[in-house]
């Protein structure tokens, strides 16, 4: 017979409902606080502390979301823009090395305000510029003596400078903006201030501005637009020198060799990526990690038992990722019949979380990993105990991710229906897998599908992540909750059956058609 049956059927997010409670006077949604922890920390009072009485190393973020470590998912474009709105992106390690790496420094070069750009030489011919342009989806871009990103800036040029039909055999130095019809202070004079960057450019009436040092050699861009988006977004997530923060995940195959190449490109935290994480070989990577860079913070997972939360903590882990099965395209649940519902597996780890926190004064972050589907899956969760969570599907939907939209028809009676789509599949799935089989010599069993994910636009227009954000800081302040700590220590949940979910949509009401324009994301 089994060591142990546990009768009681798991639970996702939506068997459960938040209870309200008191909204307090003077309180709107705007002051709600959403920044949280995702590494460890020393508790003396054994209790979890709130966000501004952490101690200073605790890596906090913003926004309690991040991108998930997939092909699909996280590259450098995902995780700046989800950094601009306080989360995190964390880029994935089924790729080489140094694809991996060069991602992360691309990253660390996108200060917050002030860019390094993609480059070009004045011999560069205009037909390049132009593809360039289509597949990046900007337009302004430096022209320095050598093409490089450090060259003696020689002028500027942008789409609205050249025609890809009448200059086709024209080159950049023909058609760019030359330097002494441009406004380009030099950075000594504006000593890393954005502010006064963003003075200088405002008064330029330039959509764009190239910083250089006193030899005229550039160094940075900085563009009206981030300047908008600044202004709009306070929360963005920095380092001390005003970088974008950026995850990295690792496997436990390469470690030795991909660690250290993505530090020096200037990861911010790691991820230990594994579907099944509690195992002897994560546990050796994270002590390789804790013996040669002791400094740098790394989370630790999947897991989503009690016994793989200790394992993963007493082996050095900052923080743990919970899941195994709940993700859109994972299939690990119904091929193997292993796993747990991902708000049990939270339950049940925020319990043993606690319980170690009572006992060693250390408060260990958990992060859900899978299993958002709508915004409100966002705070269940951590109503349910988690310090963030982290998304696939939810994030692959947004112009950022890396796969290419496409077009996908499908015929319903005789009539032909169109829909914007984006590419998304799983790191256990055959596509994936044949990186890791060639790379690895992996098992051929997949554990995941390739579907596609219905395209919602640049993640960070209105309907995006502010959007997003705005949803979460409504419902903590509808349920009486200041800050993600508050929400962890006074929510009330109740489990709800079938019929509750029913009654709490719209329903026995008629309509056109049955509730296409109604949505809760």
């Amino acid at each position: 017979m089994a060591k142990q049956l546990n009768w009681e059927p798991g639970t996702t997010y939506k068997d459960w409902l938040l209870l309200p409670g008191r909204i307090k006077s003077g309180v709107g949604p705007d002051d709600v606080d959403l920044r949280s922890p995702i590494t460890r920390y020393s508790s003396p009072q054994k209790t979890e502390l709130d966000v501004n009485d952490l101690p200073e190393d605790v890596f906090v973020l913003n926004v309690p979301l991040l991108s998930a470590p997939m092909q699909s998912v996280t590259g450098a474009d995902m995780s700046i823009e989800l950094a601009k709105t306080g989360g995190l992106g964390v880029i994935y390690c089924s790729q080489p090395v140094g694809d991996e790496a060069r991602m992360v420094a691309e990253v660390k070069r996108y200060k917050a305000g002030f860019v390094t750009p993609d480059v070009f030489s004045p011999k560069t011919p205009i037909p390049v510029i132009a593809r360039h342009t289509h597949e990046k989806g900007y337009s302004t871009f430096p022209i320095t003596h050598n093409g490089k990103p450090d060259g003696r800036l020689l002028g500027l040029i942008t789409r609205k400078d050249f025609s890809e039909q009448k200059h086709a055999n024209l080159t950049a130095g023909d058609r760019m903006v030359p330097l002494k019809d441009l406004v380009a202070p030099e950075e000594s004079k504006i000593g890393g201030d954005l502010g006064k960057a963003n003075d200088i450019l405002e008064d330029s009436h330039h959509g764009a501005m190239p910083i250089v040092d006193r030899q005229g050699h550039l160094k940075y861009m900085v563009f009206r637009k981030d300047i908008e988006h600044h202004r709009k977004n306070p929360l963005e997530l920095v380092d001390k020198n005003k970088r974008y923060k950026v995850g990295a995940a690792i496997n436990t195959k390469d470690y030795r060799r991909r660690v250290p190449a993505l530090i020096d490109a200037g990861a911010d935290i790691l991820f230990v990526d594994s579907s099944q994480g509690f195992s002897d070989y994560q546990a050796e990577t994270m002590r390789y990690i804790r013996r040669n860079f002791p400094e740098i913070p790394f989370i630790g997972g999947n897991v989503v038992t009690e016994e793989g939360f200790y394992f993963l903590v007493e082996n050095g882990a900052w923080g743990v990722k919970i899941g195994m099965g709940p993700g859109s395209i994972c299939t690990t649940r119904e091929k193997f019949r292993m796993g747990r519902a991902q708000a049990t597996a939270v339950i049940k780890i925020n319990e043993a979380r606690m319980e170690y926190l009572q006992k060693e004064g250390i408060y260990v972050p958990i992060i859900p990993d899978g299993g958002i589907v709508t915004n409100d899956d966002i705070w269940v969760a951590g109503a349910l105990g988690g310090d963030a969570g982290m998304a696939g599907r939810f994030f692959a939907r947004f112009e950022e991710s890396p796969t290419e939209r496409i077009e996908l028809k499908k015929v319903r009676d005789g009539r032909t229906y169109t829909a914007d789509m984006k590419p998304y599949w799983g790191e256990g799935s055959e596509r994936a897998k044949r990186w890791r089989k060639k790379r690895y010599d992996q098992s051929d069993e997949s554990e995941g599908i390739e579907g596609w994910a219905q395209y919602a636009g640049d993640l960070n227009d209105p309907k995006g992540m502010p959007r997003v954000i705005n949803s979460i800081r409504t419902a903590l302040h509808k349920g009486g909750y200041a800050s993600m700590q508050d929400l962890h220590r006074n929510a009330v949940l109740e489990r709800e059956s079938e019929s509750s979910r029913a009654e709490g949509r719209p329903h026995d009401v008629g309509g056109p058609e049955e509730w296409s324009n109604y949505t809760v994301w």
